[in-house]
């Protein structure tokens, strides 16, 4: 049945978003969160939920991958269920509430041993499968499953990218809300008038967490440093560091505030 079930849901796959994202990431970049005291805390499960918010290209979707990353390689993590999920303005299957509940259930019926009953009773009771379920029904499914399991870890990049934000931030907050909540979350997004309106409401300020312009040049400051030193195409330069830190200098300035793991790097430049 789990196979029906899966072509019925049709979930999206956001490892795919995840992949790429750590295809881009650079080793060191986003230590400043990871080692950071908000994020201690959220891994003791002291804080259930965290906003990083930051400007167009600042590197949020590196940060979250980097994030989901840290959370399932920690040996010392206890906690049994990681689910994550990315919207993408390019891919008009991961911009809905719809998108991300489908995603969670599956990701939580995947898991070996975790089939939840309650999916095999949504899929039956639409005809198995000849029928779709509503979002309130996706979403009273899923608070069914995620509230019969332990302790569940949420990552969701880029709210902003949402086309039906509204009844997303009304999830967010339902789901967080509830009495003996044994889910955690962590969302980011750019700082956005109805996102901010919205969360301000039921998340403590020190919940809201900016990513800040000096943070983001020393991740991207990191990266250019390494690929200058390790790129093929600048192996002439290797080993003479004034035309390297010249080099360094020049793509900083290109990167203006923006993380973009392509900056030119293979330019052929001359000195």
């Amino acid at each position: 049945m789990l196979e029906k079930v899966f072509r019925w849901l049709s979930p999206c796959d956001p490892s795919i978003n995840h992949n790429k994202a750590l295809d881009q990431r650079h080793v060191g970049t986003g230590r400043w969160f990871i080692g950071g005291q908000s994020f201690k805390s959220f891994k003791r499960g002291e804080v259930s939920f965290l906003w990083l918010h930051g400007i167009p290209g600042c590197g949020k979707t590196i940060l979250s991958a980097s994030i989901i990353e840290d959370l399932s390689e920690d040996p010392s993590d206890t906690t049994p269920v990681l689910l994550y999920f990315y919207f993408d303005f390019n891919d008009s299957r991961k911009q809905t509430l719809d998108s991300v509940l489908r995603s969670l259930l599956w990701q939580i019926a995947k898991n070996p041993g975790s089939y939840p009953e309650e999916l095999r009773q949504l899929y039956i009771s639409h005809g198995e499968g000849r029928a779709q379920p509503s979002v309130q029904t996706l979403i009273l499914t899923l608070d069914t499953v995620l509230h019969g399991l332990d302790r569940v870890r949420v990552v969701i990049d880029a709210l902003d990218e949402c086309t039906t934000r509204p009844t997303l931030l009304c999830w967010l907050a339902q789901l967080v809300g509830q009495d003996g909540n044994n889910v955690q979350i962590i969302v980011t997004s750019r700082k956005e008038h109805d996102i901010e309106l919205s969360l301000e409401k039921w998340v403590p300020g020190s919940s809201m967490i900016p990513i800040q312009q000096l943070e983001v040049d020393t991740d991207i400051r990191t990266y250019v440093h390494a690929k200058i030193r390790d790129d093929p195409d600048l192996e002439r330069w290797k080993g003479k560091e004034t035309v390297q830190n010249k080099i360094e200098v020049e793509l900083m300035k290109k990167a203006d505030g923006m993380y973009v793991p392509r900056l030119g790097i293979t330019h052929r430049w001359t000195f």
